[in-house]
């Protein structure tokens, strides 16, 4: 996948897109690049999900211009934050975070446990 795919796939009238290739091939140049325009387009804000803190921080700084309207995650952070919201619901305690850190497994099963709620709720 070239640079100029990612730039094409992300602006593609395509309801989803998922850009998996390895580095170097301008996912986070493209993307941070996309992620401006679409916040000076819209008066909505913004979200970018990514695996690691360092894509985080590096969309952080290509996007501060747009820093208002665009939010930037990690997925984990994102999990954490429904879980956290609806641990009743889940069966979870209201310490998510600790549970997880005690418990084999715990990021998995809450994982599993988000998915499961998104899937099945509105």
């Amino acid at each position: 996948m070239s640079d100029y795919t990612v730039a094409a796939a992300l602006r593609s009238a395509a309801a989803l897109v998922v850009i998996e290739a390895p580095g170097g091939c301008g996912k986070t140049h493209q993307g941070s690049h996309y992620a401006s325009d679409a916040a000076a387009a819209s008066e909505n804000r913004v979200l970018i999900l990514t695996h690691t803190h360092a894509a985080c921080d590096v969309f952080a700084k290509r996007t501060i211009a747009s820093q208002s309207k665009v939010e930037i995650r990690t997925i984990d952070s994102l999990i954490g934050q429904i879980a956290s919201a609806y641990h009743a619901t889940l069966g979870l305690p209201a310490d998510v975070a600790i549970w997880c850190r005690t418990n084999n497994d715990g990021y998995q099963e809450v994982a599993i446990k988000v998915a499961y709620l998104l899937e099945k709720s509105r």
